[in-house]
């Protein structure tokens, strides 16, 4: 049986600065699933599992201020990738742990935080991360805000992946393969039609 993840101990994280290429564009966080925009049903998910929310977007977007969340910018710059707005939040987290989830995965488990959390105890790394039994989810992780130094050291000499970090870091990952359709993300329209219909 899955340990219940003490909240208190974990902030959240929901990576917001992309580009939204294959969206024309548009700022994904806000595309519309079922009358709601996307980053609407993360936050949702993420909340119950956190002692705080933080967006890593840019600040100056007024978009994501009616979200009443403290918005995080990256640190450094510019293009460094979702990996920015992770070192952001292990920065500024008051917690031991940081959980990151990307804006556009609207159909997170409500058990992620208290199954990542499990399995973090058991590991030396401090980083472990979702495996969809296809590919291993880098963005949905929780790491310890003890890692910030090291991503940072990575960053600033050129490394940008963010597989490649956790594997250097030793990182593990944690079998969802029952809930791959729980780490769906929107990145055309017709994900939206799937998304639509399992809804």
């Amino acid at each position: 049986m899955t340990v219940p993840a003490p909240s208190d101990q974990i902030s959240a994280v929901v990576l917001a600065g992309g580009q939204s290429r294959r969206m024309d564009g548009r700022n994904k966080a806000f595309i519309e699933l079922h009358g709601r925009p996307l980053i609407h049903w993360v936050i949702e998910r993420l909340r119950p599992q956190a002692a705080q929310i933080y967006i890593a977007a840019n600040p100056d977007d007024d978009c994501y201020r009616s979200l009443g969340l403290e918005l995080l910018a990256d640190t450094l710059t510019p293009n460094y990738g979702p990996l920015a707005g992770v070192l952001a939040c292990l920065e500024r987290a008051d917690t031991p742990y940081v959980l990151t989830a990307p804006c556009d995965t609207p159909f997170l488990p409500g058990t992620l935080a208290a199954r990542l959390y499990e399995h973090l105890q058991d590991t030396a790394a401090g980083a472990v991360s979702v495996c969809d039994g296809t590919r291993v989810q880098g963005t949905h992780s929780l790491l310890d805000c003890a890692l910030a130094g090291d991503l940072r050291a990575y960053l600033q000499g050129g490394g940008r992946q963010v597989r490649a970090w956790l594997e250097s870091v030793g990182g593990r990952s944690v079998d969802f393969s029952a809930q791959a359709d729980s780490f769906l993300n929107i990145n055309n329209e017709d994900d939206i039609k799937h998304a639509e219909s399992m809804l």
